[in-house]
């Protein structure tokens, strides 16, 4: 087994997204794996004629909303004694994770998990559930 150098950890300030870090940080730790936290923001869907006029106000506000959300994830990992990076990137939320795991050549993807039943899944989707079928590295589910 190689070692764990590149730990992604998804982060959106939900308490199950605050076990993945708490998770993430302690293997980093001990393993002095890199910690790379990362804010995914959804593509704005709005009518055509209509997006032109709010995309600068709306991506503004996403900037605002992600920094704090980075910030606590940040302090979290510093409570560990783990030193993280963090980058914020918009796109399909499982999709732009994998494809950042690639880039980073990570070794391991944390995400939490919203404890969501079957059903909700099948209706709601879920970001770590297709995380889990496209990413071509190991993903670890916090709970």
């Amino acid at each position: 087994m190689q070692p764990i150098k590149t730990i992604i950890v998804a982060v959106d300030g939900s308490p199950p997204s605050e076990r993945a870090v708490d998770l993430a940080s302690k293997i980093a730790g001990p393993t002095g794996a890199r910690l790379l936290l990362v804010h995914v923001a959804e593509p704005i869907r709005l009518p055509r004629e209509r997006y032109a006029e709010f995309v600068a106000q709306i991506e503004a506000e996403q900037q605002r909303e992600e920094q704090p959300i980075l910030g606590e994830a940040q302090k979290r990992a510093e409570a560990y004694g783990v030193r993280a990076e963090t980058r914020s990137i918009s796109g399909p939320i499982a999709e732009s994770i994998a494809d950042l795991a690639a880039e980073e050549q990570a070794d391991l993807v944390v995400v939490g998990s919203r404890g969501q039943g079957a059903v909700a899944r099948v209706f709601l989707g879920s970001v770590s559930d297709r995380l889990v079928h496209i990413c071509k590295v190991s993903v670890l589910v916090a709970r």
